[in-house]
């Protein structure tokens, strides 16, 4: 028997697999599974045709990156801290009106801010919720994913920044943890807003 008589599972749908663990699309997905090595094929003829992959395919890719998803986190234990930070949440602007959030862990928040705001100027931090659980960013994507569009693995558009905010908050008070309040920085920009 040959490898391809072992494996008579049908191909799996990319659009499919993509929604199972979390990604945009089958575009996005497809990218992925290119950059780890795996060859997803479209049916020739087909007009619109999606993108699969074979079931075997489809399994290791998945393994891979439960792999790499674990290898990402590291335990809470072995985090350094080097200055305030958590979780945070930032308004990135889109330039097209549409609302994008980006929610995201770091262990110095100032220094992250600051690295971002050298690539996006206009950056507004809408929320830092002060610990050192690293955890809590995947609580917080999760909440994320539930409520606004996922674009990427940290970035979201939402029709109600605020309702987000308000969303994780209640969830982060839950666990005893509140809001940073200008914890970074005591500048206040023109609208009266505070500046982390």
């Amino acid at each position: 028997m040959d490898e391809e008589d072992e494996d008579c599972r049908q191909p799996v749908l990319l659009h499919n697999l993509a929604g199972k663990l979390g990604y945009y699309d089958a575009y996005s997905l497809n990218r992925v599974a290119i950059r780890l090595g795996f060859k997803p094929y479209k049916l020739k003829g087909a007009k619109n045709a999606s993108w699969l992959l074979s079931a075997k395919d489809a399994d290791a890719l998945v393994a891979r990156l439960e792999e790499e998803k674990a290898l990402r986190i590291l335990p809470e234990d072995q985090t350094k801290v080097q200055g305030i930070g958590g979780v945070y949440c930032v308004d990135a602007p889109s330039y097209t009106g549409i609302i994008r959030v980006k929610i995201g862990w770091a262990d110095n928040f100032a220094n992250r801010f600051n690295s971002y705001r050298t690539l996006v100027p206009d950056l507004r931090v809408r929320a830092l919720w002060v610990t050192r659980a690293t955890w809590m960013e995947q609580m917080a994507i999760t909440y994320a994913s539930n409520t606004a569009r996922r674009v990427s693995n940290e970035l979201f558009e939402c029709d109600d920044i605020d309702a987000l905010v308000a969303g994780l908050t209640a969830h982060f008070s839950a666990l005893g943890i509140s809001v940073a309040t200008s914890a970074l920085d005591d500048e206040e920009e023109d609208d009266g807003t505070e500046v982390f």
